[in-house]
């Protein structure tokens, strides 16, 4: 989670390329880490959720959209495809957001 942290923070002080190279790394140290399947990790789905709200943030809508899908498809392989979990709920908000945000 360190890496995800310091994602967030270089979100909060603007610098998107340092917040980029966190998030980058977080799935590939995560899964080195754990030897296991990323999407069966609920901290790593985390990263691209997160990297998409930043992106909403600074206005790249496409490409939090593409975050914001990658972390609904992690999701529902990690809790069912038809499971009505709060984590889900989620990323359809922020999905549904920036999709009402293009217009």
């Amino acid at each position: 989670t360190l890496l995800n942290n310091f994602g967030l923070s270089w979100s909060k002080l603007g610098d998107q390329r340092k917040e980029k190279e966190c998030y980058k790394q977080f799935p590939e140290t995560t899964k080195s880490t754990y030897q296991s399947n990323v999407a069966d990790m609920p901290l790593v789905v985390v990263a691209p959720h997160n990297s998409g709200a930043s992106k909403n943030k600074f206005g790249y809508r496409m490409r939090a959209m593409r975050c914001f899908e990658l972390s609904l498809k992690m999701r529902k392989v990690l809790y069912g495809e038809n499971a009505t979990h709060p984590e889900i709920a989620s990323s359809l908000n922020n999905l549904g957001s920036a999709w009402s945000k293009l217009g």
